[in-house]
């Protein structure tokens, strides 16, 4: 099988990468989490050995684009996407074994393909292997130590959650060091927060005290999924702008989202999370990097 279900977990890394496992995490413990599924790192090992992909070449990035999936894995991805109606919109995220490890986070170097159609789905999972072998990714694994050939990646295939808000939050400062939750939000899709191409709104909170310093970000833009498929990146208007991204309720849910999973995983934790409406879901945990060092 190259199917996994997300919620089966907690699942290993070895069979669907570092971010699966941990969504998968996620979901053994009840947190919401938009539905999907993941399909596996062997799926794509068979992928690179039917077409004899190496992936230390420089120009395999953009061959692995030009291939079909084999009948194989396609038949089942389009068995997995028969459980969504038609009209759905996907995300397809790369789940790379060596990615959000403690180790290395491979943050940005993996490409995340969003308001994908039920048609689009298996090209987007193309896109996200042949990621794998871009040259800033082999320059940040050289700089860990690690031999990227080695290390196969699954894909998480997720609903996409068509955000109202969105952005990141941490369980410790990482600028700092100080024991206070940092929540950096926007409008819309947090991709906006986590490619940096906004100012984002800040909101310090002390661990110890609950209380809360508000820092207004100058939000920019943000990003929308698109008519047409794919996204659509908009000027914020200067009402929106002026205003703070979240409600001190939100504030307060992404603030105990945060303090809830890093007592789960059992060390400080970068998260993503989005809300649609007043529903707060989480799209990614990993270990958190601390002034470029991962504190455990």
């Amino acid at each position: 099988m190259y199917i996994v279900e997300l919620h089966q977990g907690p699942l290993e890394v070895a069979e669907v990468g570092g971010k699966a496992a941990a969504l998968s995490y996620l979901l053994h413990h009840g947190i919401s989490v938009p539905p999907g599924f993941v399909l596996s790192t062997r799926a794509h090992r068979e992928f690179l050995e039917t077409f004899s992909f190496d992936l230390a070449k420089s120009d395999s990035d953009r061959e692995m684009t030009d291939r079909v999936l084999p009948d194989a894995i396609s038949a089942q991805v389009s068995q997995a996407l028969a459980r969504f109606p038609l009209s759905t919109r996907f995300a397809v995220r790369s789940s790379a074994i060596f990615e959000d490890l403690a180790e290395a986070s491979f943050a940005g170097q993996y490409d995340t393909v969003l308001d994908v159609g039920y048609h689009q789905v298996l090209s987007a999972i193309l896109h996200c292997w042949s990621s794998q072998a871009n040259q800033h990714a082999h320059t940040y694994a050289r700089k860990k130590g690690l031999a990227i050939g080695h290390g196969h990646m699954g894909v998480i295939v997720q609903a996409l959650v068509p955000a109202d808000s969105a952005g990141v939050s941490f369980s410790l400062n990482p600028v700092t060091g100080a024991d206070q939750v940092v929540i950096n939000s926007a409008y819309g899709l947090g991709e906006s927060v986590v490619s940096g191409i906004v100012t984002p709104d800040t909101y310090l909170i002390d661990k110890k005290t609950d209380q809360i310093q508000q820092i207004l970000g100058e939000k920019e833009c943000m990003i929308r999924p698109a008519s047409e498929g794919g996204t659509k990146t908009l000027d914020t208007p200067e009402g929106m702008r002026s205003r703070f991204s979240l409600s001190a309720d939100q504030v307060h849910a992404v603030y105990r989202l945060t303090l809830l999973l890093e007592n789960l995983a059992g060390f400080p934790v970068d998260i993503e999370w989005a809300f649609e409406e007043q529903q707060l879901y989480c799209l990614q945990m990993r270990p958190i990097a601390l002034k470029g060092v991962i504190r455990a």
